[in-house]
């Protein structure tokens, strides 16, 4: 596909699901390495993420595009919030 066409199937996309698609376009993981993935195993500061139980059952390194580096601290962010959120809120 021309990076057009990417573009605009990628604008589709709802912005939580625009990073999911780009995670597995853009750095070659498969949906269940994606699912598996943790935070802990993303290392942004130098663009690595750790994939365990890889596509031949073994943790292998993959790159981690830099683009998608700020955009996967945003989300984190936001996840971090909204759950400290529903604990205060579960604890009223």
């Amino acid at each position: 596909m021309s990076a057009g066409k990417v573009q605009v199937l990628l604008e589709a996309f709802e912005p939580d699901y625009k990073l999911i698609v780009k995670l597995l376009c853009g750095n070659g993981l498969c949906l269940m390495e994606l699912l598996r993935l943790r935070i802990k195993d993303i290392y942004s500061d130098v663009g690595l993420t750790t994939v365990l139980n890889g596509k031949v059952d073994k943790d292998q390194t993959a790159l981690l595009l830099q683009s998608l580096c700020k955009e996967l601290h945003v989300h984190t962010e936001k996840v971090s919030k909204r759950h400290k959120t529903g604990l205060a809120d579960s604890c009223k």
